[in-house]
């Protein structure tokens, strides 16, 4: 970032496209050392006409600032189904359930409740609703409700109603003790290592899954996306920072940014009359990882159901759903406790990232 500020401040910038992840094309829309690509007179454009090829990438403020080549995202965020765990608690299967447009919340909720129970009858719970990485969850359930981080001001937002309706209903699963945790050195909101791997253990019903993190899992499983939430109207079922893309910056010197698009584009349309290529890399790998077809089905489904948002792209801001799930576990804050506590620092922290 340093490198490219003061090549554009010098007016000779130090590449005509770059590849940036998604933080630093945020510092440079702020910036101001980034061409929008809306702007770009180029009528015929693929990325903002019919996007067969690439699309436009990080929006803010009613522009598009980057873009990137299409395919799916082997990345995202899925939620496991232990089908073994599922039968043996007669659990609908979340399956059916997503296939019959009936994957909710309520739906999701009635599962965890059924499977969290002792069954050695030694008093302690040893089978759980869900497992994963309290904080990758909560961020996860808040998308599937279309809840806002910052608002169009670029201010903090967490109290936005259907934010406020996904807190609450991550806090009824931690307060029921429906979330996975180690029984022997109780409960560590920060303890990635052991939260994120132990739906390995075989002993919950739903779990965070991710094509990366899945490994090999002793028992029967599926993937399907997050259940819904009942303020969901976009079809999100995951939500993360912009990803690496694409920018033009200001002051290049060898091309108008018009050619350079269309050098870019002439590039992104390899395929040619058979786009389905470009994501052939991508399925192919999923398809050595899922179960079944139908897994990598709607693992596909599911890449374009994404809700990236500035809140997730500012460094630490969303660090701030691990405070949030401890203090639901702990049963130390209400939502709106939580959500009132950490409001002077969130904001200072965008007031800052902003130069406010």
């Amino acid at each position: 970032m340093a490198a490219l500020t003061i090549s554009v401040l010098a007016g000779d910038a130090l590449a005509d496209s770059i590849l940036l992840p998604g933080g630093y094309i945020l510092s440079g829309i702020i910036g101001d050392l980034l061409v929008p690509i809306n702007s770009i007179n180029l009528p015929a454009s693929d990325i903002m006409g019919p996007r067969i090829y690439a699309s436009p990438g990080s929006e803010f403020q009613g522009q598009y600032y980057s873009f990137h080549y299409n395919g799916i995202n082997n990345h995202i965020p899925l939620m496991g189904v232990n089908l073994d765990l599922i039968r043996a608690i007669g659990a609908p299967n979340p399956v059916d359930l997503f296939n019959a447009g009936q994957w909710t919340w309520d739906a999701a909720l009635d599962i965890m409740r059924m499977a969290t129970r002792d069954t050695t009858g030694d008093g302690v719970m040893n089978q759980f609703g869900i497992a994963g990485q309290p904080a990758d969850i909560l961020r996860h359930f808040v998308a599937a409700n279309d809840g806002f981080l910052v608002d169009d001001n670029m201010n903090y937002a967490f109290d936005h109603p259907h934010t406020i309706e996904a807190l609450e209903f991550l806090e009824t699963i931690f307060r029921e003790g429906l979330w996975d945790y180690d029984r022997e050195f109780g409960a560590d909101i920060g303890d990635w290592g052991r939260n994120f791997f132990a739906f390995q253990n075989g002993d919950a019903a739903l779990f965070h899954a991710i094509l990366w993190g899945i490994g090999e899992p002793s028992f029967d499983f599926a993937i399907v996306p997050y259940p819904i939430g009942p303020s969901n109207t976009h079809g999100y079922t995951w939500g993360g920072g912009w990803g690496a893309s694409w920018v033009i910056p200001h002051a290049t010197t060898n091309w108008e940014p018009e050619e350079i698009l269309i050098i870019l584009e002439e590039l992104f349309s390899w395929p040619d009359g058979e786009p389905e290529l470009i994501a052939e890399g991508q399925i192919n790998h999923a398809r050595t990882v899922w179960p079944t077809e139908e897994d990598v089905q709607r693992q596909i489904l599911a890449s374009h159901s994404g809700r990236l948002c500035v809140g997730g792209t500012i460094p630490q801001y969303y660090w701030i759903f691990g405070n949030f799930a401890g203090h639901f576990l702990e049963q130390s804050m209400t939502v709106l406790q939580a959500i009132e506590a950490y409001r002077p620092t969130q904001q200072e922290l965008l007031d800052n990232f902003f130069g406010r």
